[in-house]
């Protein structure tokens, strides 16, 4: 676990927000938050974002301010602990690879303040258009949208690059875009 938090410690200045995203799981299916508060760890520092159950065991997604993330370390109930891994981000059915698509791509709440989701800032979301242009790709500003928290920033790329922006820290999925077909009358 050691490792996971040092890998997520130095995750590079340009794959990642204004939080760093880490899965965590508990024994005897603690909740998060609680053990950070326990530890003099606030709200608004560490947010569950994400949860979903992984072999019958609650795994929760959270973000956290980059300057508390050593804090995980001190508590001892840690199971797991990960950086979601890019490959684990993507999700494609069939895709042409031959030049480039339009993908979906969501990136996570920053945080929750009263229940409610925060979406990411804008420094965020130019980051991963950043990201995407370095990856010969082209992001869609006027079509961002936020919703219950989430970013939706659409991009075109190949898919042969998908790889290369799934390692930008903040995204949840990239996918293929659902075609929209258009009938005239």
């Amino acid at each position: 676990m050691r490792a996971a938090i040092d890998h997520a410690a130095h995750i590079p200045e340009a794959l990642m927000g204004e939080r760093i995203y880490i899965e965590v799981q508990l024994e005897g299916g603690l909740h998060p938050v609680n053990m950070f508060n326990a530890i003099g760890v606030g709200d608004d520092e560490v947010s569950v974002v994400q949860s979903r159950v992984v072999a019958q065991r609650e795994r929760w997604t959270l973000a956290v301010v980059p300057s508390r993330l050593e804090t995980l370390s001190r508590i001892e109930v840690l199971e797991y602990v990960n950086v979601p891994a890019p490959m684990d981000k993507i999700k494609v059915g069939s895709v042409d690879c031959e030049g480039e698509i339009t993908w979906e791509a969501v990136l996570h709440p920053m945080r929750q303040d009263n229940g409610e989701m925060i979406a990411v800032g804008d420094q965020t979301v130019d980051k991963w258009f950043r990201l995407v242009r370095e990856a010969q790709g082209t992001g869609y500003p006027e079509y961002v949208r936020r919703t219950g928290g989430m970013t939706f920033a659409p991009i075109s790329l190949s898919p042969l690059n998908i790889l290369q922006v799934a390692r930008f820290n903040p995204l949840r999925i990239v996918q293929p875009a659902p075609h929209v077909s258009l009938r005239g009358d």
